[in-house]
Order: C-alpha cells, then sequence, then structure tokens
C-alpha cells in the first residue's frame, strides 16, 4: 500500500498527466501501480531513470492502451522482451517505436536490431536540462536528478515531478479503496 507523503497535489499537473499524449514517468522505483491508473490519451511515453521494476510495472497495454511510441531513457528494463507487450509487427506500420538516446547499450542496440526503435540525438535534450548532485549522507550516496521539459507543459523540478507523481498513485489508490468500502455498504 502506498503511504502520501503529505504534498499538495497540483490539480494543474494532474490535469495535465491525465490528458497529454505524452506522459513523462520520473524515477519509478518499485512502487506498485495502482489498477486504475491508466492514460488512454497517451499516444508517447517518455521512460527516465525508472528502475527495472518501475519500467515493467508501468509499461503495459493496459497503462497505456493507445501507445504509439516509447522515448527510453532509462536502463535495461529487466527483459529484452518487454517490447513483446505492444504491438511489434513491423509490417503492420502500426506497431509502437521505440527511440532512444544516441548511446551504446545492449537493450537500446537489440531492440533497433528488431527494427522497431532508432536512436535519436537530441532526444536527451528534449526532456532533461540542469543536471543537479544529490550529495547524501556523508556524501556517500551521490545521485542526480534534473530539471524535465513536459511537452506542451513546461519545465519543472524533477525531484518535484517525482513527488507529485507519487501522490498521483496515492490518491488513485485510495479512489480504489473508497470505492470498495462504498460497495461494503
Amino acid at each position: 500500500m502506498l503511504i502520501s507523503r503529505g504534498t499538495q497535489l497540483s490539480e494543474k499537473l494532474i490535469n495535465y498527466i491525465e490528458n497529454t499524449s505524452n506522459v513523462v514517468i520520473y524515477k519509478l522505483g518499485e512502487h506498485h501501480i495502482p489498477s486504475n491508473i491508466f492514460f488512454p490519451n497517451a499516444k508517447e511515453a517518455t521512460i527516465i531513470n525508472c528502475t527495472r521494476t518501475g519500467v515493467f510495472n508501468i509499461l503495459t497495454p493496459f497503462v497505456f492502451p493507445n501507445i504509439k511510441k516509447i522515448n527510453y531513457l532509462s536502463a535495461h528494463p529487466g527483459n529484452f522482451e518487454i517490447y513483446k507487450r505492444f504491438n511489434y509487427d513491423i509490417k503492420s506500420d502500426n506497431y509502437v517505436k521505440w527511440v532512444f538516446p544516441k548511446k551504446e547499450y545492449d537493450f537500446y542496440d537489440y531492440i533497433i536490431k528488431k527494427n522497431i526503435g532508432f536512436k535519436d540525438n537530441k532526444l536527451i535534450d528534449n526532456y532533461l536540462k540542469n543536471k543537479r548532485v544529490i550529495d547524501g549522507i556523508n556524501g556517500f550516496d551521490i545521485s542526480f536528478y534534473f530539471d524535465l521539459e513536459l511537452p506542451g507543459f513546461e519545465l519543472v523540478d524533477g525531484e518535484w515531478y517525482r513527488n507529485q507523481f507519487y501522490e498521483y498513485y496515492v490518491r488513485k489508490q485510495n479512489e480504489i479503496i473508497s470505492q470498495n468500502d462504498k460497495e461494503l455498504f
């Protein structure tokens, strides 16, 4: 069960997430995805710095029923065959296209060899701005985050966006719980 961090949700951002044609998923961790999260308006998904479990949980035809393109800026998804979740018949010309940054990486190259993906040297610049280093406790846990350029929205602080998305998951989970409680009475 997801527990709220007490962050106030931006209704403007939630409206954007639910209606945009390109949903950006940033630093998604090990979280369970509530069953009422899906993005029927999304023709694209942009996956940035997500864990294997996060990619596995969110990148499904249920969550993205009308997806045509996946902009993939994450590490290996844990399974090279994840593309098989979506239409990958290149003969139909209606298959889901995968786009990767211009970097050598086994997963990227594997999808490209399947003829369903390509590399775009502007992909990183289209979404990631202003890299920041986060120094953890005693300097041992060093990571980074970016500002994100959300297509059709604005430039946002990446950590703020990640926290907003987490709170969105919590809200959606609570909607399910509330609905189940009403059905009991």
